[in-house]
């Protein structure tokens, strides 16, 4: 028994130790470029009159280790010998995990974004969740249609299915739009005023 396996573990050992040396370079790379290169563009950021490139370099800064991890992921595919459909599951899934952490990180900054900016607009009129997470869907939509796109659907039949039913729910909202809009329309416009 033990001699089957010293003879036959060359074959998953070396890949096996270069999977766990690429993972771990892609990691500290990761964890360098978090350290060295963000914190300084954290301290450019500080000094600058505007509040967006602070909120940026902030998003950027967390997820940075991650990007390296998946980095060293798609490098350490390349040391097994895989069945070209498993090669082609493994790259996916990584390209998917990789498009969803920075989906993540530009929602969070459309986000923070709004939140810092939407009061210095129009200081009279609060930002509200819904102008939040309308943000986020602009955001999210071209993130999903990404993941969509590699996971084999066809997304301009996804896109024209939104378009069509968007125009179903606009005609068949279209009294409460209506209202909706001229609210916001007379509110944006400070016609009328509280108090």
């Amino acid at each position: 028994m033990m001699d089957w396996f010293f003879a036959h573990s060359t074959a998953w050992l070396r890949p096996l130790g270069r999977t766990v040396v690429s993972i771990g370079v892609g990691y500290v790379i990761g964890l360098a470029l978090r350290d060295l290169v963000v914190v300084r563009l954290v301290r450019v950021a500080s000094r600058t009159r505007g509040d967006w490139d602070d909120i940026v370099v902030s998003e950027v800064r967390r997820r940075v280790p991650l990007w390296g991890l998946l980095g060293g992921l798609r490098i350490a595919i390349r040391w097994w010998a895989m069945d070209p459909v498993w090669e082609g599951w493994a790259k996916g899934t990584i390209f998917i995990l990789a498009v969803m952490s920075v989906t993540v990180a530009a929602t969070s900054v459309a986000s923070r974004l709004v939140s810092t900016y939407g009061s210095r607009a129009s200081p009279t009129l609060p930002v509200t969740s819904l102008t939040q997470n309308v943000a986020r869907i602009i955001v999210i939509t071209p993130g999903v249609l990404m993941i969509l796109s590699r996971l084999g659907v066809d997304i301009r039949t996804t896109i024209g299915f939104l378009g069509v039913g968007g125009l179903a729910v606009a005609l068949a909202l279209q009294e409460p739009l209506s209202n909706l809009f001229a609210g916001l329309h007379i509110t944006l416009s400070k016609t009328v005023r509280i108090g």
